[in-house]
């Protein structure tokens, strides 16, 4: 009769297959997770805000309790050009797990940092943040006939303490032809505190309002979204928080020259030329009823200097000033290309 022999150990080789089998495993699912996470944010766009959704990556450790986005982008509703219209670099979630365990997600701190929101306004006097779903006042469309409204079922949802940054705001009217007049404000909002956030809606609402308020303009819908959502509006004297500089100055490694003919160019196009002096480096124009003036300098750096003022009635306009501005260094970006 045979003894029965000792289990068989096993060797350090045959460890380290394991180890790395189940190391590949929980990468494997760790990748999976953050997919569905963002094919989850991605499908909220047309749903939920009425907009296509992009996202870049998306990362979220359970065990330190952290998520963080990237790249995300949210593009013009339809009637609008499909560029994007809200560009947030980067997003910090700290989640409460806590919370998470109601079966909600839930966020004790949110940090978004928005690069850019592009406000339009069509031939129509519409504007591109009044057609997204979120700035309908909240209510359901109207059933048809014999068709019940299909609800969209929304992730539970709340954030405790949301911190805004905001760096820039572009409004590009086409209401006055097909060549849009672009205005820029740069908007200096750090760290604007919001709490109790408990929806994607309301969210969403909160990085619009907060960004066009010092714009100053009026919008009926977006607004009244937000009354409903019980979003705080800004304080009326957020206007004196934008940057009082009546010009914009653009950087670029062109020649005094070349960036002297690029600007005669542009004004080509877009207005009227009335004045210029290639050795004193500047050129005035007529562009969209406001008197423009380029002036053109070389830095210490070695850079060109492209300084853009804008008066209208005898009063600066700096916002349109960056409007000039952007379209330049558009201009540039795609020559380059």
């Amino acid at each position: 009769m045979k003894t029965p022999g000792r289990p068989k150990r096993w060797n350090y080789q045959q460890i380290l297959q394991l180890a790395a089998v189940v190391l590949a495993l929980l990468l494997l699912l760790g990748g999976l997770k953050n997919f569905f996470l963002k094919q989850l944010l991605i499908g909220l766009g047309p749903k939920v805000i009425g907009a296509r959704l992009e996202v870049g990556r998306i990362s979220l450790s359970l065990v330190r309790q952290r998520m963080a986005i990237k790249g995300f982008k949210l593009y013009n509703p339809d009637g609008f050009p499909d560029e994007v219209m809200l560009d947030v670099p980067e997003v910090s979630v700290r989640l409460n797990p806590w919370r998470m365990l109601t079966g909600r997600l839930a966020m004790s701190a949110v940090v978004i940092n928005m690069k850019e929101l592009v406000i339009i306004k069509n031939a129509d006097k519409k504007l591109n943040v009044d057609a997204l779903k979120i700035a309908q006042s909240g209510k359901d469309p109207p059933a048809k006939e014999d068709k019940p409204v299909k609800k969209v079922k929304k992730p539970k949802f709340f954030i405790q303490e949301l911190r805004l940054n905001v760096e820039q705001v572009v409004v590009k009217d086409f209401s006055k032809g097909e060549t849009p007049v672009i205005q820029v404000y740069d908007i200096p909002l750090k760290d604007k505190v919001i709490r109790d956030v408990d929806s994607f809606e309301k969210l969403m609402t909160v990085l619009i309002v907060h960004a066009m308020g010092p714009t100053a303009i009026k919008s009926a819908g977006i607004y009244a979204a937000a009354a409903v959502l019980g979003v705080g509006f800004l304080p009326a004297g957020i206007l004196g928080i934008m940057v009082a500089d009546d010009d914009s100055v653009l950087a670029t490694r062109m020649s005094r020259d070349k960036a002297f003919d690029f600007c005669r160019e542009f004004i080509a196009e877009r207005g009227a030329l009335k004045k210029q002096h290639r050795e004193k480096g500047y050129l005035a124009a007529k562009i969209d009823g406001h008197d423009v003036r380029f002036d053109i300098t070389e830095t210490e750096a070695g850079e060109t200097a492209i300084t853009v003022s804008a008066r209208k009635f005898m009063l600066p306009k700096s916002a349109f000033a960056g409007g000039i501005v952007y379209q330049l260094r558009k201009r540039m970006n795609e020559d380059t290309r």
